[in-house]
């Protein structure tokens, strides 16, 4: 067995040793995968794999928006990585496509750092508006902002899908939806156009404290993501 000293020495040997000329000198020649990008939060992919069902769920939704209808509202419920966020940024594509002509847009709105009804409406403004006018921040009521948020939404055209996505922690958001869903109507701000929104979360708090004004317009559009299992994680990294 060798002893203390010895043991020292060898120590002593193993920091004094340089790793190479640079320590970087391995990831000059990594090629694990073709296309890293595609691992990345932004990436969205051509074609979804495994959410057949709750991408028919969600177009059925969605889909009477594109005839002029009035349409409904999507509450997408998952653990993180089960998919909601692609697949809400892959139906806003396929959404515009089949727009085609019409007057419609899409607004995606990442909104996982906020907690409050305000804060949210503010983020959508700010993500509407162009960035050579000033954001909205404080010194405004609730219902100012909500004035303002219709109106900047109806300027993108006569019908809008409006992803909200991780939304999971606002707590009550009851002012923002009696708006959103209830256009053309006395005492509301939108005029023109028909909004179809898009909620993602690990779990929802506003759905639990919806008013009775509107229970009703949320009745069925929970559509649960569930995890991929292995297999399907194996086809998606082969694809």
């Amino acid at each position: 067995p060798a002893t203390d000293d010895s043991n020292e020495e060898q120590n002593d040997q193993t920091a004094d040793s340089p790793l190479s000329d640079n320590p970087f000198e391995r990831f000059s020649s990594a090629d694990i995968f073709d296309s890293p990008d595609k691992l990345r939060d932004f990436y969205t992919p051509d074609d979804i794999k495994h959410r057949d069902g709750e991408i028919s769920k969600l177009v059925s939704k969605l889909g009477p928006a594109l005839e002029n209808n009035r349409p409904g509202h999507a509450l997408l419920v998952g653990p993180n990585g089960s998919g909601k966020t692609v697949v809400s940024k892959w139906i806003s594509q396929k959404f515009l496509e089949m727009a085609g002509d019409r007057d419609a847009d899409t607004v995606h709105v990442n909104c996982g750092s906020i907690e409050t009804e305000y804060k949210m409406l503010a983020r959508i403004i700010n993500t509407i508006t162009p960035a050579s006018e000033p954001n909205v921040g404080r010194g405004y009521s609730v219902d100012d902002l909500l004035l303002k948020a219709c109106n900047e939404i109806e300027t993108l055209g006569d019908t809008v899908l409006l992803v909200l996505d991780e939304v999971g922690a606002i707590p009550d958001m009851n002012k923002f939806l009696y708006q959103m869903t209830r256009p053309k109507q006395d005492g509301t701000y939108l005029d023109d156009t028909n909004v179809a929104i898009i909620f993602t979360g690990n779990q929802l708090k506003f759905a639990e404290n919806l008013s009775g004004a509107n229970e009703s317009k949320f009745d069925g559009s929970e559509i649960i993501f569930n995890p991929y299992n292995a297999d399907e994680l194996r086809d998606i990294l082969n694809h």
